[in-house]
């Protein structure tokens, strides 16, 4: 039979549709299989990346997905948690015309705008509900200052953050091990119980679970794919094995991914976020053994290309350079960037870049070279020449602030904290010290 081309977009839409991808049901079971994909929030390279998620949707063909975001989210820019997993399931439901959920817990006592800098301060507001009090097995615990005790308090929380990037980073299959072994919880912190990450831990999964089969319900004899935080899956799925709507199943039934499936999704703007990630994220920068240098220095050839044309791939080409130590070529790169970029933004958006890991939080390019070439000069004893640039990016930035009125002066807007990074360095050097990065994050 011949079919019209005019009918032929029809045709197409038809079989991407979710009726067209759903699964047979075995013996007649029309329960809505689940599968919760446990995941770490960050991308470590190799064995984690944005074509690792693009090639597991693709090879389970879920007929739903579900997002750790609340409910009532509308678009990507209205994500109230924006997380890159949840990115990408939402460009993967897209394109097959499938509905999202948001099946997170909510909280109507913490209010979260859905911008960045509204996101850092729901946090913030969060986190003062649990005061901050000298950790018991800190040496002389009660005699610690309130500031000390912030202090190793957060040291100890990204201690506890890098034991997953270093065990999973240089894995070639990370994102299998990490369905297959538990992704490590930080035990003992001063607000937390023994063995939750945070308060309320097991009531705010069990509203997540009950979430999971409000949507499994709507989709009998569908497939729901849900991409979680990892430390929510064992309670996820114990809670999920227990409902008679649900059929649960495990990602392992679809892993090994194959290694050229998985690089046949990969795009030049993933490595310049890997980059970004690897240079620009202070967690890391504290930790250097979380960087996974050795598949990183594979990718450098394609990114020197990329920065041929690209500015912000140069930008992260110097930035690279300067994690490796070769400070005249980042230098010089760095100048060109500032030189060019004039009021370009970063096109790679990193992840609650206005809370705390990302650094300076300011997106222009243009500030953000200046910033990193005074970092140079620092390390390479060049301090006239660092401290001339800080001073230029503090003038400015305090303009800037000016003229964007409450918003610009606000503590957690994106300006402030790039200001509080040029001003920790106008009082002393950059060395690449992990000190210094809680100093800047505090």
């Amino acid at each position: 039979m011949t079919i019209p081309k005019t009918a032929l977009p029809l045709l197409m839409l038809a079989l991407l549709s979710p009726a067209a991808r759903a699964q047979p049901t075995q013996n007649g079971d029309q329960r809505c299989e689940v599968i919760v994909l446990g995941i770490d929030h960050v991308y470590y390279g190799e064995g984690y990346r944005p074509a690792h998620l693009r090639a597991f949707f693709e090879a389970v063909r879920p007929t739903v997905m579900g997002i750790e975001n609340p409910a009532g989210f509308q678009a990507v820019d209205q994500l109230r948690v924006p997380l890159y997993e949840a990115k990408e399931a939402i460009a993967y439901a897209g394109v097959h015309l499938l509905p999202v959920y948001g099946v997170d817990w909510d909280s109507p006592t913490v209010p979260q705008p859905p911008t960045p800098a509204g996101w850092s301060k729901a946090v913030q507001a969060f986190m003062a509900k649990f005061p901050v009090k000298a950790p018991q097995s800190a040496p002389r615990a009660a005699g610690l200052t309130q500031a000390d005790a912030r202090t190793l308090s957060l040291r100890r929380t990204l201690e506890a953050s890098m034991v997953n990037v270093q065990f999973f980073g240089g894995a070639s299959r990370a994102m299998e091990l990490m369905n297959s072994a538990p992704i490590v919880q930080f035990k003992g912190d001063e607000h937390h119980l023994d063995s939750d990450p945070y308060p309320a831990w097991q009531p705010i999964n069990a509203v997540i679970a009950e979430n999971i089969r409000a949507a499994a319900r709507k989709h009998p004899g569908g497939r729901l794919l849900v991409v979680y935080g990892g430390l929510h899956k064992p309670l996820l799925d114990a809670a999920l094995a227990q409902m008679s709507e649900v059929r649960l199943r495990q990602p392992t039934e679809w892993f090994p991914l194959d290694v050229s499936t998985v690089s046949h999704y990969d795009t030049a703007d993933d490595l310049k976020l890997l980059f970004l990630l690897a240079t620009d994220d202070v967690v890391r920068l504290s930790y250097p053994g979380a960087i996974h240098r050795t598949w990183l220095r594979t990718q450098v050839a394609a990114l020197e290309q990329m920065g041929k044309s690209d500015l912000e791939a140069r930008y992260y080409l110097a930035r690279w350079l300067t994690v490796e130590g070769q400070w005249e070529t980042a230098s010089r790169l760095l100048q060109e960037v500032a030189d060019g970029a004039k009021e370009q933004t970063l096109r790679q958006e990193p992840m609650l870049a206005q809370t705390m890991s990302f650094w300076p939080s300011d997106f222009n390019l243009r500030r953000r070279a200046l910033f990193a070439l005074a970092l140079v000069h620092d390390l390479a004893g060049r301090r006239d020449a660092a401290v001339a640039i800080y001073k230029e990016l503090k003038e400015e930035l305090a303009r800037v602030s000016a003229a964007q009125g409450a918003e610009g002066t606000d503590p957690w807007s994106p300006l402030t904290r790039s200001a509080k990074w040029v001003d920790l360095f106008l009082a002393e050097p950059y060395i690449n010290h992990p000190d210094q990065y809680l100093k800047g994050l505090l």
